[in-house]
């Protein structure tokens, strides 16, 4: 299971967010945001077209990281007890489940080749790819417990990795 974070007064296409690596299902918070297609089938040019984890269903097309279109083939409801907190250089937190599987280069700063780690193997200074493919360093890293937090399977087709966002706590 995996879980994506981001929480900002700014807007979310202005907010950098990790890369989700791709080997699915993958587990998201139901308030997570993921960049999707219109109704008729196209992204918009001027503004971003956002759906709510929550709101996915067997079906639905979103975008993946490489901004190629993905399906929903299965969303299922389970319940985590341990998350990550990973705090990216100059990037929004990211909250996850400890075995998400989170993209990095393969070869130090490369990334043309990517692989993938789980979030509770990281380690405070190595790199990871966020959004368009951007390498940052973790900053910092919290590992903790909770009580039951509601997460969303989601397997997607093709298998790809993505990015998501929490919505901003305030209105911007």
């Amino acid at each position: 299971s995996e879980v994506g974070s981001m929480a900002s007064g700014h807007s979310v296409d202005s907010q950098m967010s990790c890369l989700s690596g791709h080997g699915g299902p993958h587990c998201f918070l139901p308030s997570y945001l993921f960049k999707s297609l219109q109704s008729e089938g196209k992204l918009s040019s001027k503004s971003s077209v956002w759906a709510n984890a929550k709101d996915l269903q067997k079906g639905t097309k979103i975008l993946a990281a490489d901004g190629t279109p993905i399906e929903v083939v299965k969303v299922e409801k389970q319940l985590a007890k341990r998350l990550v907190d990973l705090e990216i250089d100059d990037a929004m937190p990211f909250t996850t489940t400890p075995n998400h599987r989170i993209m990095v280069p393969k070869d130090g700063e490369d990334i043309v080749t990517d692989a993938t780690k789980e979030a509770a193997k990281l380690d405070v200074g190595q790199w990871v790819i966020c959004s368009d493919r951007v390498a940052k360093r973790v900053i910092g890293i919290r590992k903790y417990l909770v009580e039951e937090q509601e997460v969303l399977a989601i397997t997607f087709d093709p298998d790809k990795a993505v990015a998501c966002f929490l919505p901003p706590e305030e209105p911007v």
